[in-house]
């Protein structure tokens, strides 16, 4: 694996145990005590906020600019911000699901569901992402970049 590509891994491997907590999160809705259930959102959304959206304010600023520069294809990373865009909702839709669970003495079935829905659709898109930035946009970078900009690039990202 490249100093690039390596890089990018080791980062979505330091963030994948706070992801597979999105998974747990979603197992355990109307399994748990609603007050261990509060505890798992809770903490999903402190990830959320603190790591992975800046994470990807990250990623936007830096490495699919650098991307885009690259190939010389202006837009070519807009799926890619868009998955960024969709997490920030779910975060949010999820954010205004936890104040329910902290509102209501106990659980409704739309709660329920849609807690299930917002949880399990980030697990899964968070990973459909990470996938793709190691699968597909290192690899084109490995190939694109000199030796020194790689360097560079991965400076950069280390520092944020």
């Amino acid at each position: 694996m490249d100093k690039l590509a390596d890089f990018i891994h080791r980062e979505h491997n330091a963030l994948r145990p706070h992801v597979e907590l999105i998974r747990v999160a979603g197992d355990a809705v109307g399994e748990v005590p609603l007050s261990i259930l509060r505890e798992l959102t809770n903490t999903v959304l402190g990830f959320l906020v603190s790591e992975l959206m800046p994470h990807g304010r990250d990623d936007h600023d830096i490495l699919y600019r650098t991307l885009e520069q690259a190939t010389q294809t202006p837009g070519s990373t807009a799926t890619m911000n868009r998955e960024h865009l969709e997490m920030s909702k779910m975060a949010d839709e999820l954010g205004n699901l936890h104040a329910l669970t902290v509102a209501e003495a106990e659980l409704s079935e739309r709660t329920t569901r849609e807690l299930r829905r917002v949880l399990y659709g980030l697990y899964a898109l968070i990973n459909l992402h990470f996938a793709k930035e190691e699968e597909i946009y290192a690899d084109v970078l490995e190939h694109r970049l000199s030796t020194t900009e790689k360097d560079l690039l991965v400076a950069t990202l280390g520092r944020h």
